[in-house]
C-alpha cells in the first residue's frame, strides 16, 4: 500500500470509530462502603501474576466522583455535598491511612489551557471542601489538573462530556 491508501485507511478507521482513546475504564462508587473497597490498595483483578494466583495491578487503584460545580467556575454545587460526605467518611475510617491524588478533568468545551486550569482549581475545592468541612488531613491529598487530556467518554454527546468532567482519586501511598 502507498502513503496515500494507507492516510485514507486510517481517516476512515478515525471517523467509524472516533478519534479519541478513552482513559481506563473507571468505578463511580457513591457510598463510602464501596469507596473503601474500590480504594483499597489490595489485590486487584487485573494485572500481573504474582504466585498462587494472586493477580497484583500496576497501576494504582482509583475511582470517580461526578461532583457538580457551577459553570465555568470551580464553586462546589450543594447537590454534590452527600457524595462529598461519602468521600470523607471513607478517608477517616476505612482509607485513614491513605494518601491521595484529587484530579481534576473536564470536558473538551472551551480552550485547552482554560480547561487545565479549570480543573486544577476544580480538584483544590474538593480538597479544601474535604480538609475544611470533614477535617481531612490536608498533607494526604494531592492536587493535580488533567483537563480534558485523559477523557473517559466522548466529548460528542451531553451524555459523554457529563462524564469526563468528574474528580478522580487515585491511591498514592
Amino acid at each position: 500500500m502507498n502513503n496515500t491508501t494507507l492516510s485514507i485507511l486510517f481517516a476512515s478507521l478515525l471517523i467509524l470509530f472516533g478519534n479519541i482513546a478513552y482513559a481506563d475504564e473507571v468505578l463511580f462508587p457513591t457510598t463510602a462502603a464501596k469507596i473503601i473497597e474500590a480504594l483499597q490498595p489490595a489485590l486487584q483483578s487485573k494485572g500481573i501474576k504474582k504466585g498462587l494466583g494472586d493477580v497484583v495491578t500496576d497501576a494504582p487503584p482509583k475511582v470517580a466522583a461526578l461532583i457538580y460545580f457551577d459553570t465555568d467556575c470551580p464553586a462546589i454545587k450543594a447537590n454534590s455535598y452527600t457524595l462529598l460526605r461519602e468521600y470523607a467518611e471513607a478517608l477517616k475510617t476505612g482509607l485513614a491511612s491513605v494518601k491521595l491524588e484529587i484530579g481534576g478533568h473536564t470536558d473538551s468545551s472551551g480552550p485547552a489551557y482554560y480547561n487545565l486550569t479549570l480543573s486544577k482549581k476544580r480538584a483544590q475545592a474538593v480538597k479544601d471542601f474535604l480538609v475544611f468541612a470533614y477535617g481531612v488531613e490536608d498533607n494526604r491529598l494531592i492536587v493535580k489538573g488533567y483537563g480534558e487530556n485523559k477523557p473517559i467518554d466522548s466529548n460528542r454527546t451531553q451524555d459523554g462530556q457529563a462524564k469526563n468532567r468528574r474528580v478522580e482519586f487515585k491511591v498514592i501511598k
